[in-house]
């Protein structure tokens, strides 16, 4: 077993040489160049007590598809703090503005909480200041994406816009850091997997638990495969979000767990790498780590052994109960129940339902929704290549 460490807790090491923004982002399109019509983005800036901020000042109209991503330009916050930001309009139209930013980094702008702006019928040639937005206390720290857009008055500029294609304007796109609050300690990698007493089975979901340390973002990779333990690794192939400042891709980026399904029996390297952002120097800085373990994909000998937990046996009308499958052997069938199906005794509203299973009862693990009153037995069924096995429990 390899395990591979990569910690930099240098100082000089500061954040713009090392920025993660794992997240594919949607492109916004317009009909008419910027430059058509002088509808455009002439300067944007942020100003803060943190650094960095934005200065970007009399681009005019900057590409010819009115959309244009500044990855080396970076505005941050603290969580709770608030940003003040200048613009200047193009000197023809009247614009609407708006300004969103992915604060939970999951590449994309929410319009309920992530919509940070909004003006219009801003007059052209106009430098608007005195507007700020607060950083939600609960934002993910981090790299991550703000949003800055303008279209023609005439047209609609909705909270849910964000990735809407327009006719006239232009949006650009910065990076935002959201700064941390907790402990100035770097980030350590970890995740529980012992190839000695732990089997990933053919075509079974097999889920890693994440124990880094003081991580705020996890980027899960499989590096490569072999038919033998101590035989040559091959690149792995399957589908990955590739970020846009590094050289390397990953296959999930936004889980702190990891789980997947072993397409053959053999030998993966499967590796985790996490990040985080702490204050060294009076300089914010990234620290990053990872580990990388080998991991056995077998094919099973016998058929499932069906067991499962959840995390309550009592719950009243609409209440939701978690059903988690712990099958031994390598199931890769799951079927989940009730006996007796169904007691229609419920007096509330929506009397008359069943209960439910969410997103379906044939999912590994599932909830069920409580909508018909009664006391019920939960079954599970399991299969694999070797056969069937089932349990209930009151």
């Amino acid at each position: 077993m390899k395990t591979q460490r990569l910690i930099y807790l240098l100082a000089s090491l500061i954040l713009m040489l090392a920025k993660v923004n794992a997240q594919t982002y949607c492109t916004p399109t317009f009909s008419t160049a910027c430059s058509t019509y002088n509808m455009y983005i002439n300067s944007f800036s942020t100003t803060g007590v943190s650094s960095p901020q934005i200065t970007n000042l009399l681009t005019g109209c900057s590409s010819a598809s009115s959309y244009t991503y500044y990855p080396g330009l970076t505005a941050s916050g603290l969580p709770g703090g608030t940003v003040n930001f200048t613009y200047t309009t193009g000197v023809t139209y009247q614009t609407n503005w708006r300004i969103w930013v992915d604060w939970n980094h999951d590449g994309t702008f929410n319009s309920t909480d992530e919509m940070m702006y909004y003006a219009s019928t801003v007059n052209p040639t106009t430098t608007v200041t005195g507007n700020s937005f607060n950083v939600p206390i609960t934002a993910i720290p981090g790299y991550t994406r703000m949003r800055v857009e303008n279209v023609y008055y005439g047209s609609t500029l909705n909270a849910t816009d964000a990735c809407t294609a327009q006719s006239y304007g232009e949006c650009e796109d910065y990076d935002f850091l959201v700064l941390s609050t907790g402990p100035q300690i770097p980030a350590l990698a970890g995740y529980a997997y012992n190839r000695n007493t732990d089997t990933a089975w053919l075509n079974s979901s097999y889920i890693f638990t994440n124990t880094s340390n003081n991580a705020t973002s996890y980027y899960w990779d499989i590096t490569g495969y072999s038919t033998t333990f101590g035989g040559t690794y091959t690149p792995f192939s399957t589908t990955r979000k590739c970020a846009t400042r590094w050289n390397t891709c990953y296959i999930d980026t936004t889980n702190k767990n990891f789980s997947y399904s072993f397409p053959q029996a053999g030998y993966y390297k499967v590796k985790l790498k996490v990040t985080n952002v702490i204050l060294v120097n009076f300089t914010y800085t990234l620290t990053q780590d990872s580990i990388e373990k080998i991991v056995v994909c077998a094919i099973p000998s016998q058929k499932p052994v069906a067991s499962f937990f959840s995390d309550r046996r009592k719950g009243g009308f609409t209440d939701v109960m978690n059903y988690y499958d712990l099958s031994l052997n390598g199931p890769t069938q799951w079927q989940w129940s009730l006996n007796p199906g169904y007691y229609g005794l419920n007096t509330f509203a929506g009397s008359g339902l069943p209960n439910s299973w969410n997103p379906n009862n044939t999912s590994q693990n599932t909830q069920l929704n409580l909508l018909d009153g009664g006391v019920f037995d939960v079954c599970l069924k399991v299969w694999n290549s070797k056969g069937m096995d089932s349990i209930c429990r009151p």
